[in-house]
This record gives structure tokens, sequence and C-alpha cells, in this order.
């Protein structure tokens, strides 16, 4: 493999962190408003540190690998001014 192909293979597991992250964060929040007391909630939500680093880091990952992908170009010659490039770094 070259490094076109490592930098996307990494590039996409950054991206599926931060979409595990926002689920867990969302079945957090849903099952937090079915829960009857306040200690139920507070051991529910000793997982939601798990999520935070994934949500930071992945997607300060998903922001460099991608820009590192558009400078390199790979084999369909991206460029970082293209408009879905731009569109992508500012989302």
């Amino acid at each position: 493999m070259d490094f076109y192909r490592w930098m996307l293979s990494f590039h996409l597991i950054a991206a599926f962190s931060v979409a595990a992250a926002l689920v867990l964060y969302s079945v957090l929040v849903f099952s937090g408003r079915r829960k009857k007391t306040l200690d139920e909630t507070r051991l529910l939500f000793r997982v939601a540190p798990v999520a935070t680093p994934l949500i930071g880091g992945g997607t300060a990952l998903v922001l460099i690998l991608g820009v590192i992908l558009a400078i390199n170009g790979g084999p369909q010659d991206f460029k970082l001014w293209h408009a879905w490039v731009i569109i992508g770094t500012v989302l």
C-alpha cells in the first residue's frame, strides 16, 4: 500500500470514531431521559468520558488527514481549493 491509501484508511477510521462517539452521546441522552432517579442517571453518564476523546481526537485527525490527502492528491488529483474540500473543512 502506498502513502495515499494509508492516510485514506486512517482518515476513514477517524471519521468512524467521531460517528461512534456521536451515536454514544445520542444513546446517553435518549436513555438518560428515561431514568427515574438521579443515581440511575449518574451511573449511565459514567460512560460519557469515553466519547469525549473520540470526538476531539477524531475531529482533529479527520481535519488534519483530510488536508494531507487534499495536498498529496493521490490518484484522483484532489486539490485543497476544490469546492467540496473547502465545504468539508468548514463543516
